[in-house]
């Protein structure tokens, strides 16, 4: 499912692309380019994660999703 090329989508896109299996990663420059709203970013994560698919938060170097398992450390940030 990985693409030789690079798609930038709007959040509003973001569900579908990954309810409809047409990513398997997401990469953003920092958490607030996904949404501002926390309870928003954790619906987002939580829909991604159930469909394994992980999200690449460049400006912290972590993501979301270890070997097919929500990582502890995305959890503790956004519970902060």
């Amino acid at each position: 499912m990985t693409k030789d090329y690079k798609r930038v989508i709007s959040i509003s896109s973001v569900g579908n692309f990954i309810e409809n299996k047409e990513v398997d990663k997401i990469i953003i420059t920092e958490i607030s380019r996904l949404s501002r709203d926390i309870d928003k970013l954790k619906e987002i994560i939580h829909i991604a994660s159930s469909n394994n698919v992980s999200i690449y938060i460049k400006d912290i170097e972590n993501e979301t999703l270890v070997n097919g398992k929500l990582n502890t450390n995305i959890i503790n940030i956004l519970n902060d």
